[in-house]
Order: structure tokens, then C-alpha cells, then sequence
């Protein structure tokens, strides 16, 4: 069951709104609603856009040794990226 709801949203604000969400084929309502899905739910099953897509990527470059040194690889690429 729908609801309305009315807001009161700057201008500019409403009318990016509806340059992204023609962009994306949705309506504005529809945009609202997932971010107030989204902000809303439990944090234990909230996980970020960002890390959910990290996840996707989880063993794509094979297995890393036990003993690597992260530390070291990063310092070595920094050494290596500027030439220090």
C-alpha cells in the first residue's frame, strides 16, 4: 500500500531530482523511497554500496600467501609510484 507523503525540498534540489531520475528511468518517488528503504533498514543487514561491490571483486587475483606483508607491499608500490 502506497502513501503520499509531501516535502519541502529546495528547487534546484527538486529539479536534479528529476534530470536523475528521468536519466535513470524512475520516478522521483521511487528515488525517495529506496533511499528512505535504504537509511532505514537494520544495520546488520545494511551494507554499503561501496563494500558490496568490493565483495564482488573477493578472490578474483587468486589466493595471497599467509606470510605476505601488505605493509611492505604497499610501501615498495609508493616507493616505486614516486620514485623514492
Amino acid at each position: 500500500m502506497t502513501t503520499k507523503l509531501t516535502l519541502s525540498v529546495d528547487h534546484q534540489t527538486i529539479e536534479r531530482a528529476k534530470e536523475y531520475a528521468h536519466e535513470k528511468g524512475v520516478s522521483v518517488s521511487k528515488l525517495v523511497e529506496d533511499y528512505l528503504n535504504q537509511v532505514t533498514e537494520p544495520r546488520p543487514k545494511r551494507k554499503s554500496k561501496a563494500l558490496s561491490e568490493l565483495m564482488k571483486l573477493r578472490g578474483v587475483l587468486g589466493r595471497v600467501p599467509s606470510d605476505f606483508d601488505f605493509d611492505e607491499a604497499k610501501h615498495q608500490y609508493m616507493k616505486e609510484k614516486y620514485k623514492l
